[in-house]
């Protein structure tokens, strides 16, 4: 009898641990963000990852946006700052396709919330490019790892999700 009371008063406790140490965990925003250059692979939806149709219908303009994505330095983004208490802070410099940018942006490494001001950029008429500037304006979450970085954004009545990878 007592050996059954150990052990269900251990399952217990375990089933009581198990949720308040994942609700303790948080991401370390340094490594996710700063230290590589972040490449954009595409922009979807929140939930899925079909291709946010930018150029309404228009397969010649979607193909060469995409086609832009993929070369070196095009659609990228790097982090700099420094972390108090996991909420980090920086600049932000980066390429679309015909201008560079700078800005600031801060992310909270416990609740995810992320914000970016982008300060300094050309004029961009790629549609794709357009709204890359745009997502990085105005992301209010991420997701990531050290691999993979998420950034999403209102557009409209929508969620977006900014997709990124390293680039090398």
């Amino acid at each position: 009898m007592k050996i059954r009371i150990k052990h269900t008063a251990l399952i217990f406790f375990l089933l009581f641990c198990i949720p308040v140490m994942n609700s303790c965990q948080s991401d370390d925003v340094v490594q996710i963000f700063t230290g590589k250059k972040w490449q954009l692979t595409y922009i979807t939806g929140k939930d899925n990852n079909d291709i946010y149709d930018f150029w309404n219908g228009d397969a010649t303009a979607k193909k060469a946006s995409l086609a832009y994505v993929n070369k070196d330095n095009n659609f990228t983004v790097s982090f700099t700052g420094t972390a108090t208490n996991n909420i980090i802070k920086g600049n932000m410099t980066g390429n679309v396709l015909n201008t560079s940018f700078s800005g600031t942006w801060l992310a909270n490494g416990e609740t995810g919330k992320f914000s970016s001001i982008i300060t300094n950029s050309g004029d961009e008429t790629d549609s794709l490019a357009v709204n890359f500037l745009k997502g990085l304006n105005s992301a209010t979450s991420y997701k990531g790892d050290i691999n993979n970085l998420y950034l999403y954004y209102k557009s409209g009545n929508r969620t977006l999700r900014m997709t990124f990878h390293t680039a090398n």
